[in-house]
């Protein structure tokens, strides 16, 4: 799973992430003006990412090609007010198995996932 991030949001506005669950890949795209629309105006974006999905997938002619979204935020609270909040869990679509969601189980760097064998391709749609 790929996430983008950077200095600010502005440099990564409409671009969005795909993971394959066959290969050590990420493929990294822009949503057209239709998917980013449907994204602005859905409350989860799932139907905008899903089209994105799968325009991506055709343009490649690929079947394997999952983007990762949040599923949901879990906010913990401490009782005591001498320790701050733990930070919260994120729960991701999990997109080995459908209707499931999974958590972050490590982070690393483009350099490290490409050192590791990794592959990350960028398409300028």
């Amino acid at each position: 799973m790929a996430l983008l991030s950077a200095d600010t949001d502005m440099a990564t506005d409409g671009w969005a992430a795909l993971t394959s669950v066959l290969l050590n890949e990420i493929v990294i795209a822009e949503l057209n003006a239709d998917e980013f629309g449907a994204l602005l105006q859905s409350k989860t974006g799932k139907s905008a990412y899903l089209k994105f999905e799968q325009r991506v997938n055709n343009q490649l002619r690929r079947s394997d090609l999952k983007h990762v979204w949040i599923e949901g935020i879990e906010k913990k609270v401490t009782a005591s007010r001498l320790f701050p909040d733990p930070p919260p869990t994120i729960q991701y679509r999990d997109i080995l198995v459908q209707g499931s969601s999974a958590n972050e189980v490590s982070r690393t760097t483009a350099d490290k996932f490409e050192a590791a064998g990794g592959r990350v391709i960028v398409i300028n749609t």
